[in-house]
């Protein structure tokens, strides 16, 4: 009697508490590598977990896997093939489960609660549409090109909040703002010498946007709340050639790598100050950022040093003609900017992608 009233009693607490809280995915992180036609996967450690080599699924070994983007709860993940043309999604144990052809894919980005992954184009490509890729996640449709009214549009934010895409041109300074719900661009002028925006990010409540710029070395923040063109509202100076870029999910950072200058950048997110340089001998041409959802952790991939004849070039960032040394992945500590451990990964480790801790 007394153990059924026991079980009795843990039924009622449980049923008044309401249902337990669901434990988080592990972290993984997904690392392209863009010459390695290979992703690695690893924990949030940086424990290599997983290699997936593109060639035994029907890939060349010139794919040019260049960005992944993961849904949160870690159940899939999708990943551009430059060099071959697709976009790919996975599942949760690493398998290929669709393959969609997409002219020159570039950056690709995903808006778990709209079913929907966005891709941009090619940094390499010769021809490139000014267009984006629209998916339906769920099966990797592709549901629409929407004309954006920018060329070679290629850096890539989506703000989950409003569900807008913005993309970023390689060859004028122009963003464009397009609103899936209005099936409309914006296009934003940005005054100035020739900017390249490489690397965008928007805020975890939308309501401003950060853009990297291969050729000033700036981060230049926009306020997004309001409809129209965006309103530029901080420029930073940075050390050469700031890449990708990553809000951390407190809203209180921009985080990104400087690729010629080999060191990672945090900016302060409200004073639109520098408030740390970090630089280590792993970051050997730093491409690819993503933070942890409790904003504690960074991940940066770096290409890995370029051998032979073109070793140390000053434009090696792109060099995928040369031999190069593997690439790796480094876990940084977001609080003290100390590096917790490096591992190595395939060569030219480019934009990465993060799922689980959520």
């Amino acid at each position: 009697m007394q153990r059924r009233r026991s079980v009795l009693a843990f039924v009622l607490a449980a049923l008044v508490a309401g249902p337990t809280a669901a434990q988080p995915a592990p972290i993984r992180i997904y690392v392209p590598n863009q010459m390695g036609a290979s992703i690695s996967v690893l924990d949030g450690a940086g424990t290599l977990l997983a290699t997936v080599d593109l060639r035994p699924l029907g890939f060349s070994a010139h794919a040019m896997p260049h960005q992944v983007a993961a849904m949160p709860d870690g159940s899939a993940w999708f990943v551009t093939l430059a060099g071959d043309g697709f976009v790919l999604k996975f599942d949760r144990e690493n398998r290929l489960v669709a393959r969609t052809p997409f002219a020159v894919p570039g950056m690709v980005v995903v808006d778990p609660a709209r079913d929907r992954v966005y891709a941009s184009r090619a940094l390499g490509a010769v021809s490139v549409p000014s267009s984006l890729g629209v998916f339906r996640a769920s099966d990797l449709a592709l549901l629409d090109e929407p004309g954006i009214f920018i060329p070679r549009p290629h850096a890539l934010a989506v703000d989950t909040v409003s569900g807008r895409v913005y993309a970023g041109s390689l060859s004028a300074n122009q963003l464009a703002s397009w609103d899936p719900a209005a099936e409309r661009a914006e296009v934003t002028e940005v005054a100035g010498p020739a900017h390249v925006f490489v690397g965008l990010a928007a805020s975890p409540d939308g309501r401003r946007l950060a853009a990297t710029t291969q050729l000033t070395n700036l981060l230049i923040a926009f306020d997004a709340s309001a409809p129209g063109p965006l309103r530029r509202v901080g420029d930073v100076p940075v050390e050469a050639w700031p890449y990708d870029a990553a809000w951390s999910p407190d809203g209180r950072t921009v985080w990104f790598p400087n690729q010629r200058a080999g060191s990672v950048t945090r900016v302060d997110a409200t004073s639109w100050t520098v408030t740390a340089v970090i630089h280590d001998p792993a970051f050997q041409e730093p491409h690819g950022v993503v933070l942890t959802p409790d904003s504690r952790t960074v991940y940066v991939s770096s290409h890995g040093r370029v051998l032979g004849e073109h070793a140390g070039h000053a434009a090696a960032g792109h060099d995928m003609d040369s031999p190069r040394a593997n690439g790796s992945l480094a876990v940084i500590d977001a609080a003290t900017g100390a590096v917790r451990r490096v591992t190595e990964v395939g060569p030219y480790a480019a934009a990465l992608g993060l799922s689980g801790g959520n």
